[in-house]
């Protein structure tokens, strides 16, 4: 093997850990912002369709809220699209590992020899 392409490889190597030491970073601090949030979409997951919010969306309804409340959590669509859209998310990270991790296994080209 010549040293050139040795060097090639461990630039190229080098990049990539690069790229994907930044990108873990930013993953990291972005998984631990939703983390704290899924804290946040099982209230609203227990507050859906409990005895208090159709106690509440009956009082909105009847004009016993104030005018100026702010009540998209009493619309029918509004936290079940929420909680559609987290288990997509959810779906789709757990998708996105199997995958990358598969992949990664099964790819030839990267081996210990080369």
């Amino acid at each position: 093997m010549s040293n050139k392409k040795q060097i090639q490889r461990i630039s190229e190597m080098e990049e990539r850990f690069d790229r994907a030491s930044a990108a873990m970073k930013l993953f990291s601090s972005e998984l631990d912002k939703f983390e704290t949030m899924l804290e946040d979409v099982l209230m609203l997951d227990k507050y859906y369709g409990s005895g208090n919010w159709w106690q509440d969306k009956t009082d909105d309804e009847a004009g016993r809220l104030p005018a100026d409340l702010k009540r998209g959590v009493l619309s029918e669509d509004a936290i079940w699209d929420l909680l559609v859209e987290c288990g997509q998310l959810n779906d789709q990270i757990m998708s996105a590992i199997e995958w990358k991790i598969e992949r990664t296994r099964s790819e030839e080209g990267v081996t210990e020899e080369e």
